[in-house]
C-alpha cells in the first residue's frame, strides 16, 4: 500500500497562534516533564500566561528542537483536561493537526519517525552544545501523506500500544508506591511484624527498636568507584553494558531478577539498571553497592531513597560524593530476620512490576518496528492482528 507525499508545512500547522487572557494561569509542561518512548505528556506545573515560550492545546504534539534534547527523542503529545491553552518551554515546537487535513494522533506518530526526525537533526545550526533544528527544513520536508481516514486507523492501531503501555505504567507506579509505604511503615514508624514485643532504645538517630544497629553505608554493603573506561572498551559490541550518572533514573522497575547491585550517581541519584547481564560496567561518575545482607538489596535500596545523600554531598565547584561520604552515611539497620522478611514481603510486589516493565519493552519494541512501516504505507494496518492478540 502506498499514498502520495505533501510538504509537512501544507499537512500540519507548525507552531500555529495560540492565546489567552493575559495574566491567566495555565498548564506549564517543561522539557523535563517529556519521557522519550512515552508518547503523552501533561503539565508539570502552572504559570500566568505570557513569555516567549511555547503555545499550546491538548492533542497538539511538542517536538524539541535542540540538541541533545531532540536526538534523544523529546517527543510527545500534551494531554490535558482543560480548555485553557497551555504552555512550555522555548525549545518547543508545536505542531498542529489541520482540520479535515490530518488527526493529531497520526501527526505525533509522524514526527515520532525518522522521516521527520532525521531531516531535523541534520539540519541543526549554532554553537556546540546549543545546537537547533532549522523549523523551515521541516515545513518544506516531503512526507507520506495517507488520507485522513487512513490516518485514523494508523494511529488507532498504534494508539493501542500506547495506551497498553500507559496503563501498565500506571499500575507499576501504584505498586512502587505500595513499596514505599510498607518501607515507611516498618522503618520509620517502626510497626513491623511483632513490634509490639520489641522495645524501644534510644540512638544516635533517635529512638530505634532493640537489637538494630546504627551503621555507616559501607558496614551493610561494599562500595566501590566505578572506573575509567578506555574508549574500545566503551565502543564493544555490547556485551556488558554501560552504565553513568545519566543511566541512574531512580525507578524501583529498573531492577531486574538477575540484578545484585545497586549504583548511585556521584550527585547523590539513586537507581538499579536494567542490568540482564551477570556483569555491568560503571563508569566513574557513579558507584556501585553491594549490600551484605543476601536479601539486603531492596530494603537498602528503599533506604537509600527515604534517607537520601544529600548531606554527604561536598565540593563547592563540582558538588559530588566521595567514598569518605559513602562511609558517613549513617542508616538504622535492622536485625537480619526482619529484612529476610521484609524481603519475601516487598518481593512479589516488586515481581508484579518487573513483569509490567518487561511486557512495556515488548510493547515498545514491537510499536518501534510497526511505526515507520505503517507510516509509510508498506504495511496494510488491516493485515497486523491487534496488540492485545499479539500479547497473548
Amino acid at each position: 500500500m502506498t499514498w502520495g507525499t505533501a510538504k509537512l508545512g501544507d499537512l500540519i500547522l507548525i507552531n500555529p497562534r495560540t492565546t489567552a487572557p493575559a495574566g491567566q494561569i495555565c498548564e506549564f509542561v517543561d522539557m523535563a516533564a517529556i519521557v522519550p518512548g512515552r508518547r503523552y505528556v501533561r503539565a508539570n506545573t502552572s504559570r500566568a500566561w505570557g513569555g516567549s515560550g511555547a503555545k499550546f492545546v491538548g492533542g497538539d504534539t511538542l517536538m524539541a528542537r535542540i540538541t541533545p534534547c531532540l536526538e534523544n527523542g523529546k517527543i510527545a503529545q500534551f494531554s490535558s483536561q482543560s480548555v485553557v491553552p497551555a504552555q512550555g518551554s522555548t525549545e518547543f515546537w508545536v505542531l498542529r493537526a489541520k482540520e479535515g487535513v490530518s488527526d493529531p494522533a497520526f501527526v505525533f506518530y509522524l514526527v515520532s519517525t525518522d522521516i521527520v526526525r532525521g531531516p531535523a537533526e541534520k539540519s541543526m545550526v549554532g554553537a556546540s552544545g546549543r545546537q537547533r533544528a532549522d523549523v523551515e527544513v521541516l515545513r518544506s520536508l516531503e512526507v507520506p501523506a495517507p488520507k485522513l481516514a487512513e490516518q485514523r486507523r494508523i494511529a488507532s492501531f498504534l494508539s493501542a500500544y500506547d495506551d497498553l503501555i500507559e496503563n501498565n505504567t500506571r499500575r507499576i507506579a501504584i505498586l512502587e508506591e505500595m513499596a514505599r509505604r510498607i518501607y515507611e511503615e516498618w522503618f520509620v514508624r517502626f510497626r513491623f511484624p511483632g513490634y509490639e514485643n520489641v522495645r524501644m532504645v534510644e540512638s544516635e538517630l533517635g529512638a530505634a527498636p532493640e537489637g538494630w544497629q546504627i551503621a555507616s553505608l559501607t558496614e551493610v554493603a561494599s562500595v566501590s568507584y566505578g572506573k575509567n573506561l578506555p574508549k574500545t572498551k566503551l565502543a564493544d559490541d555490547g556485551q556488558f553494558p554501560v552504565y553513568g550518572a545519566s543511566k541512574i533514573i531512580g525507578r524501583y522497575t529498573e531492577f531486574t531478577r538477575e540484578c545484585r547491585t545497586l549504583i548511585v550517581g556521584c550527585r547523590g541519584s539513586v537507581g538499579i539498571p536494567q542490568i540482564t547481564l551477570p556483569r555491568c560496567f560503571v563508569t566513574n561518575n557513579s558507584f556501585t553497592i553491594d549490600p551484605v545482607h543476601p536479601r539486603g538489596l531492596l530494603w537498602l535500596f528503599l533506604a537509600l531513597q527515604h534517607r537520601g545523600l544529600a548531606d554527604i554531598v561536598g565540593g563547592a565547584a563540582q558538588p559530588q560524593i566521595t567514598l569518605e561520604g559513602m562511609s558517613g552515611a549513617n542508616l538504622i539497620a535492622p536485625c537480619d530476620d526482619v529484612i529476610y522478611l521484609f524481603d519475601r514481603v516487598v518481593r512479589p510486589i516488586f515481581e508484579l512490576a518487573w513483569n509490567l516493565a518487561d511486557k512495556n519493552r515488548i510493547l515498545h519494541a514491537t510499536r518501534h518496528l510497526l511505526l515507520p512501516k505503517l507510516i509509510s504505507g508498506e504495511l496494510d494496518v488491516s493485515k497486523i492482528p491487534k496488540p492485545e492478540t499479539a500479547a497473548a
